[in-house]
């Protein structure tokens, strides 16, 4: 089941992503021959999403009670974002973000399994650094998330924790119009949260999607 969900969306995404290069092949020469959206002058508003991958984890370094996940410690799960920003100049920016890190399943030996949820905001200051005045450029991230972890075991103890771990990423870009691009991003967060056993959890993901410039 959770295999046919990931799948869904990620054939959703190559169809955005697929639609989007056909607007590209769409657009005059005059709109093309300049596509980078890194040496616009002024604030630029934009709007993002994306899909991915993410990974929870057990911290190692608390980990007390191993042999309860010595079979199973970390988890991959799909992940999705949403989110908007500006571009305050051609280099630094900032963005808001939603990004929901997907349910991770840890196998216990003793126990019954352990799922668990993590989602999360977060406000993170940008600086983009274009290759000259090609459409490609690296683009970094830092600041703060507010997190919300869900860790259930089945048919045993269960708890919800909130946390404000700092936030890094890092990414590239690919602007193929004036107002359009695709990027590609691995953020990590540190310890979002608990799991059911008071131990903390690691989390991070890599994504890919697309931003579309409203101005």
């Amino acid at each position: 089941m959770r295999k046919d969900a990931m799948n869904r969306w990620l054939l959703a995404g190559l169809v955005g992503i697929g639609l989007a290069s056909g607007l590209a092949q769409a657009q005059t020469p005059a709109q093309t021959q300049n596509p980078s959206p890194y040496v616009a002058a002024g604030p630029r508003f934009y709007l993002q999403g994306g899909i991915g991958v993410s990974t929870q984890e057990i911290d190692r370094d608390d980990y007390y009670d191993y042999y309860r996940y010595n079979r199973r410690y970390r988890d991959d799960a799909a992940a999705f974002n949403l989110g908007v920003g500006v571009q305050f100049t051609p280099r630094w920016g900032m963005e808001l973000s939603h990004m929901w890190l997907g349910k991770a399943h840890l196998r216990s030996r003793y126990d019954g399994n352990q799922k668990i949820d993590s989602r999360l905001f977060s406000l993170v200051g940008t600086y983009t650094y274009p290759f000259g005045a090609s459409p490609w450029a690296v683009i970094g991230r830092a600041g703060l998330a507010y997190t919300d972890v869900s860790a259930q075991v089945d048919g045993g103890p269960g708890r919800n924790t909130h946390r404000a771990p700092l936030v890094l990423g890092i990414g590239g870009s690919y602007a193929f119009l004036p107002n359009l691009s695709v990027h590609v991003n691995y953020d990590y967060y540190g310890r979002v949260g608990r799991d059911a056993y008071d131990r903390p959890v690691l989390g991070g993901a890599l994504s890919a999607g697309l931003r579309w410039y409203i101005n």
